[in-house]
């Protein structure tokens, strides 16, 4: 996981295909399986070193939004229309 981030398609071929462990994955969040696991492991944490509920910190990531977005709510402007030059109204000679 420190290595890959633990992305599905760098899982060892062992398991079993990516698309089922992930399938399982989903069955197991969707049906509450990892809270329930997540609660025996945090009570298992307090009962032998105990839980500092004191202090507490979070960890997140932000990136740049792909191609610069700054969200849906930000439209692109429309081109202003081009002025003409007064000494230029001759259309060009080129076909």
């Amino acid at each position: 996981m420190a290595r890959t981030g633990s992305q599905w398609s760098e899982i060892p071929p062992r398991y079993g295909p990516k698309s089922t462990i992930f399938d399982r994955f989903k069955v197991w969040a969707e049906e509450g399986h990892l809270q329930m696991a997540w609660a025996i492991l945090l009570t298992e944490y307090d009962d032998l070193i105990g839980i500092d509920w004191e202090w507490q910190s979070a960890d997140g990531c932000i990136v740049k939004a792909p191609l610069g977005k700054r969200g849906l709510m930000v439209r692109r402007k429309r081109p202003a229309a081009t002025q003409q030059i007064e000494e230029n109204q001759e259309p060009s000679a080129t076909f």
